[in-house]
């Protein structure tokens, strides 16, 4: 019994722009250009905002409000304060300029900018935004008003400052002017404080108030190993030195200056280290990767402010602490590495043991 193949005549199919027509009916596709526009993960506001989205922001309003006793002490923050580029001095730049002027004049209503003292003012932030859907790329800035200070230097202010009113995430009040130092400073703090308190009990014996250290006798000094010298290890390690623990940082690689040049054969002369190289050394491997300082945690939050605060007072530069996006660069990170080191830090118990083993 033998099949017989059906007769399988050729379907060609007309190309968009032909003008046969298809025995089934067909539904024609618009092109592409005629498709709307599509903004995905856009940020929604002014009418785009959901019913729950404008409520939350009502209550934030209303609250902005009630916190507000006296308007007169404290700080004013102002927020999104965008000048342009052409009338600003450059990024590197980061006192108070004419064109910030202008922008802290319109926020507070001052007629005549060119009456604010730059002194009453301090720049918080300045971040550079050059996104496609402005017409110019401009600066932004966060600047601090010290109330106080600007009615004394300009009087005639006091009527605009009277009807300044909060608004969430562009002007608001801080009855208490932030202060955030580095962790060192902290963590001497706390123990001049904790200092303090156990000297009123009677549980100190040798306490120096101006030094604000203090020395418990019959206790011995905790022996704590840190095992990786990179970002996290650091710090444990010094906040723990601080705190008066005998501290002893392992680490696998070599230090940064042995490090650079064993990183300098492996690019030039392919020899490859293997403890000693990219990822394995002092610093951690972010060394070599120009140090940025980018945190999703909070832009001004205390503890970021504490962690930037603390590489400036190792050699980090002082615009890290304003810019928007800042970084440090790879030339930067090696002499701060080793003002960190434990031989630079003059705790006297902060060792540091090289293991290459594993």
């Amino acid at each position: 019994m033998s099949v017989l193949r059906p007769n399988l005549l050729p379907l060609s199919l007309p190309y968009p722009n032909s003008s046969s027509i298809l025995p089934y009916p067909t539904r024609r596709l618009p092109h592409l250009q005629t498709l709307p526009k599509i903004l995905c993960a856009a940020k929604r506001t002014g009418k785009q905002r959901y019913p729950s989205e404008k409520k939350k922001l009502k209550l934030k309003h209303k609250e902005a409000l009630t916190d507000v006793k006296n308007k007169f002490d404290g700080i004013w923050r102002l927020s999104k304060l965008a000048v342009s580029v052409q009338n600003d001095p450059g990024k590197d730049f980061l006192g108070v300029s004419e064109g910030l002027l202008q922008e802290i004049a319109k926020a507070i209503k001052f007629p005549v900018a060119s009456m604010l003292p730059p002194e009453a003012f301090s720049v918080i932030r300045k971040s550079f935004d050059a996104r496609k859907m402005l017409k110019e790329a401009k600066f932004v800035y966060t600047v601090d008003m010290n109330v106080s200070e600007l009615i004394n230097l300009e009087p005639r202010t006091i009527d605009f400052i009277s009807d300044l009113e909060p608004r969430v995430g562009l002007i608001e009040h801080m009855p208490l002017e932030r202060v955030s130092g580095d962790i060192i400073s902290i963590i001497q703090g706390c123990k001049k404080v904790e200092g303090e308190r156990l000297l009123k009990e009677g549980g100190v014996s040798d306490y120096s108030c101006n030094a604000g250290t203090y020395k418990c006798t019959g206790s011995r000094k905790p022996k704590i190993a840190v095992v990786g010298s990179g970002p996290s290890g650091l710090f444990a390690s010094l906040v723990l030195a601080e705190l008066g623990a005998d501290v002893t940082l392992i680490e696998r690689g070599q230090p940064v200056e042995q490090r650079g040049r064993d990183i300098g054969a492996l690019m030039v002369r392919r020899v490859l280290e293997l403890e000693s190289n990219f990822c394995f050394g002092e610093g951690g491997a972010g060394t070599w990767s120009d140090g940025k300082l980018v945190t999703r945690i909070g832009r001004n939050s205390d503890s970021v402010l504490a962690v930037m605060k603390t590489l400036v007072h190792f050699g980090a530069p002082g615009n890290i602490l304003i810019d928007g996006k800042p970084h440090l660069g790879t030339d930067r990170l090696v002499p701060l590495l080793r003002n960190l080191s434990p031989k630079s830090t003059g705790t006297g118990c902060f060792n540091q043991v090289w293991d290459k083993g594993r």
